[in-house]
């Protein structure tokens, strides 16, 4: 849990697109619920709305803490998730992200998520 609301490291493609759908997931359903309560009575409706505030509020923080772990792998700095505040510009970067494959071994954000430690210190041993 720790995890999603920290910027460092490094984040994979598919553990990307994991989180990124399971944060709309949640909010599309805080949607649903809100959308079911609001007609009980006037104070559930405004709970309603602020409840679904919330959810949007945490799924928008989260899913940028991903984009910036996400920019880490491809050894990219967390301040160029700014640009996504550009509306076109953010469009390219967020398709570009999702298919753009990470860096290699260790980079300046730490190991490559998709191979353990042990493995590439094995590699290393191999060719040296």
């Amino acid at each position: 849990m720790q995890e999603l609301f920290s910027i460092r490291g490094r984040l994979r493609r598919q553990t990307y697109w994991f989180r990124t759908l399971a944060i709309y997931g949640l909010v599309m359903l805080a949607y649903a619920l809100a959308s079911q309560v609001q007609y009980a009575s006037p104070k559930s409706e405004m709970l309603a709305a602020a409840g679904v505030g919330l959810v949007i509020f945490l799924g928008i923080i989260v899913a940028n803490i991903q984009v910036i772990k996400r920019l880490h792998d491809t050894n990219l700095s967390g301040w160029w998730w700014l640009l996504f505040l550009l509306p076109i510009v953010s469009y390219g970067l967020s398709i570009g992200m999702s298919f753009v494959e990470g860096t290699r071994g260790q980079n300046r954000f730490g190991p490559d998520p998709k191979r353990p430690r042990a493995y590439e210190d094995e590699l290393t041993a191999e060719t040296a």
